[in-house]
């Protein structure tokens, strides 16, 4: 019998913070800055869909999206 394979929260919270990336560098306000955030959400939340009530995935989506929002932060703080 085939069975699903399991979601990785891991690898889902990363496909977030790659999504993430396209926007570093452009201003708040950009236009294309707007629609990559916008993308980058909607990821997020399917992705969070694929991996909701299995506590042990959802803690690693969880600090992987924390790990990634800093290190943007902390850039940010940077420029």
């Amino acid at each position: 019998m085939w069975r699903k394979k399991k979601a990785d929260g891991l690898a889902l919270a990363s496909e977030v913070c790659e999504c993430r990336q396209k926007g570093k560098g452009l201003k708040f306000s950009d236009p294309e800055a707007k629609k990559i955030r916008m993308e980058c959400s909607k990821l997020q939340g399917e992705n969070w869909g694929k991996i909701i009530k299995d506590k042990t995935q959802e803690d690693a989506f969880n600090k992987k999206l924390n790990e990634c929002t800093a290190e943007m932060i902390d850039a940010m703080n940077t420029q």
